[in-house]
């Protein structure tokens, strides 16, 4: 629902886009950043959606109401979501980005106030597991997996080898899809 109704695949949190983002003095950084903050956050607010949600507290889980960012395309969410992975509170993360199983790691909930490893993306205490999980699951760490979901031909079909029952015709489409 989330991601229909307010172009946020991602969960962002309407905090973390700030009801209200100051101007800052730097404007080459906004320009450069397309008008975003350093904090993931755009000058213009395209408000809250609000939506039920999980959250763990004390180790319980717990149903509350929250206020998700509001986008108006999906470009937008990707770039508010890449920027909020570069902001301080994921440096952890980021710093170990060539390795996705650390990565995911580090996303997950900090363990105490002290934890400087974890970054608390999630309050989910399974929330690392289950990304490498569904990584696994879907290949999505095997780029031959992901180009055939990103363009539906099986890459390791046998494209271009005789009797391999790929006519040059859906050669072509394979070969324009990639472009």
């Amino acid at each position: 629902m989330l991601f229909r109704l307010a172009n946020n695949p991602f969960g962002i949190k309407y905090c973390h886009c700030g009801a209200s983002p100051q101007p800052t003095a730097n404007t080459a950084q906004e320009a450069a950043t397309g008008g975003f903050l350093a904090d993931g956050c755009r000058q213009s607010d395209y408000g809250a959606f609000d939506a039920k949600t999980w959250e763990i507290e004390n180790g319980q889980k717990k149903v509350i109401s929250a206020e998700f960012q509001r986008f108006p395309n999906l470009e937008e969410a990707f770039r508010a979501h890449a920027l909020l992975l570069h902001s301080p509170r994921y440096r952890p993360a980021f710093a170990v980005r060539d390795n996705w199983k650390k990565f995911a790691e580090r996303l997950g909930p900090k363990t105490s106030p002290l934890d400087s490893e974890h970054c608390g993306y999630s309050t989910n205490p399974s929330y690392s597991a289950e990304i490498m999980r569904l990584v696994t699951l879907y290949r999505l760490d095997d780029a031959r997996a992901v180009e055939w979901y990103a363009t539906g031909i099986d890459p390791g079909a046998g494209y271009g080898l005789p009797g391999a029952g790929h006519g040059p015709e859906l050669q072509a489409a394979a070969d324009s899809v990639r472009k």
